[in-house]
């Protein structure tokens, strides 16, 4: 599944041969990252929280194994997206469809069963089932797994404790839950990447089944369907940020650096000479904890548009896996804070450790 280029001139990349412009998600990628959250969990501070991250990555497994029939975008728009550079799966471009709801409801009944849950996460994930629009929707009977091609186109909220939260973090009312639009309302600002009105405790979990959403979709694009970014800093699939960046190991990509996306999980490449969000070329720092400079976890700062990504370095570390270093590395975020960069990552399971340039508060500090 993927398409081969010259390669690039950069001296930080290979001089000769071609290698994969664009990765798409392979099948068995949330297996991957709950195996790596379960080692990631030994011994970390954080070892609750990456373990309960490690089963809801399981239980995205089980549904993106078994997810319903869904539509790809017609071959007519696919076209219009090549000539114009546009990414096929941004959310903005087409419907949201009614099937990820479902979906959802399977993973909060999932969670659900966790008997390990803290009491702040059941009571998310109570008010996630209570919400009307969860189950709303298109019946599916599609044949499951099957994806066709048609004509038409600190920790998470829930692992605080009570007493720790703020104002803007209360339960939400019974009038917010019986609006019917609620639950799609709150995945379009999670897609929107917007915190305003967001309910932190049950963003996670909305996220997580819009994840196993694209990424199902991204799974069945080929390479030759998606056009190079207009913007380098984001997904060419779907037009989303990257989680990290990926330095990877492989025979034909040795050394070479992909961005790997928050929302569709798949992985596009960016020299590695140039800042990944701005371009800028000079004075790029690259941050690790001190004494760990063996770890698989750096981070790439920029001065001129004071932003940082996390690196995961598959040839210190295979097994490696963005979305899972990310969460295990939290202090590195705060290292970066301290220095003045803002988070230019998003995690789709850490909104509230999210600091934007123009000065949102990160609680990083809370969660550790």
């Amino acid at each position: 599944m993927d398409i081969p280029i010259p390669a690039d001139p950069s001296g930080m990349n290979p001089s000769s041969g071609d290698y994969p412009r664009l990765r798409l998600p392979g099948g068995r990628l949330f297996t991957e990252r709950a195996n790596r959250l379960r080692q990631l969990a030994q011994g970390h501070s954080l070892g609750e929280f990456l373990l309960f991250s490690a089963n809801l990555a399981d239980a995205q497994q089980a549904l993106f194994d078994t997810y319903p029939d869904i539509p790809l975008p017609d071959l007519a728009f696919l076209q219009r997206c090549q000539e114009h550079g546009m990414a096929p799966l941004a959310p903005a471009g087409w419907a949201l469809d009614p099937s990820w709801r479902p979906v959802l409801a399977r993973l909060v009944a999932q969670i659900q069963q966790d008997p390990a849950l803290p009491p702040m996460a059941q009571a998310a994930l109570r008010r996630l089932a209570q919400a009307p629009a969860i189950g709303a929707g298109t019946k599916v009977t599609a044949e499951p797994g099957k994806v066709t091609q048609t004509e038409t186109p600190s920790l998470p909220l829930a692992f605080e404790d009570e007493g720790d939260q703020e104002d803007g973090d209360q339960p939400l009312t019974d009038a917010a839950l019986a609006a019917p639009d609620w639950t799609e309302s709150q995945a379009r600002l999670i897609l929107d990447d917007d915190i305003t009105g967001l309910d932190l405790a049950t963003a996670p979990f909305i996220g997580a089944a819009l994840q196993v959403h694209w990424t199902r979709l991204a799974a069945h694009l080929t390479p030759d369907q998606v056009a190079p970014p207009a913007d380098k800093a984001l997904c060419p699939v779907c037009g989303s940020p990257p989680v990290a960046a990926v330095i990877r190991a492989g025979v034909e990509d040795a050394g070479l650096r992909y961005l790997h996306c928050a929302l569709c999980n798949s992985q596009w490449h960016r020299v590695r000479a140039e800042c990944s969000q701005c371009g800028n070329d000079r004075d790029l720092g690259y941050y690790h904890l001190e004494g760990r400079q063996d770890d698989p976890v750096s981070a790439e700062a920029c001065p001129a548009c004071q932003g940082y990504l996390k690196i995961c370095r598959l040839d210190k570390d295979h097994l490696a896996e963005p979305l899972a270093d990310d969460l295990a590395s939290l202090t590195l975020d705060l290292l970066l804070g301290e220095e003045g960069f803002a988070r230019a990552g998003l995690n789709l399971l850490l909104w509230q450790g999210t600091e934007t340039a123009e000065g949102g508060q990160s609680r990083f500090q809370e969660m550790l």
